[in-house]
């Protein structure tokens, strides 16, 4: 396997761990966490693409929003919930960039 890839199976291996270990933690932690790990997972893919040299202006758009307002679940469930739906929202527009 060639360095590029192995980086990239390494940089995948640690996100199927990372969501694998989510789905047997939901049982235990509070239902708000499922969102914020999801988030996590978002933006742990982004940066893989961009350390592969793939980057875009959508892509920077969605990691800007989601790590402004992430960490929002722990202050303001309801102003969380809006910015969910309005990231949703946006990712439709995106869509056509």
């Amino acid at each position: 396997m060639s360095s590029m890839n192995e980086h990239l199976e390494s940089d995948f291996w640690n996100i199927i761990c990372f969501l694998v270990v989510s789905a047997a933690n939901l049982e235990w932690e509070k239902k708000e966490y499922g969102p914020l790990r999801l988030l996590e997972v978002a933006t742990r893919l982004i940066k893989v693409l961009r350390d592969h040299g793939l980057v875009s202006k959508r892509l920077d758009v969605v990691q800007k929003r989601i790590n402004e307002n992430k960490y929002l679940i722990m202050t303001d469930e309801s102003h969380f919930n809006q910015f969910l739906q309005s990231l949703a929202l946006e990712l439709v527009d995106l869509m056509e960039d």
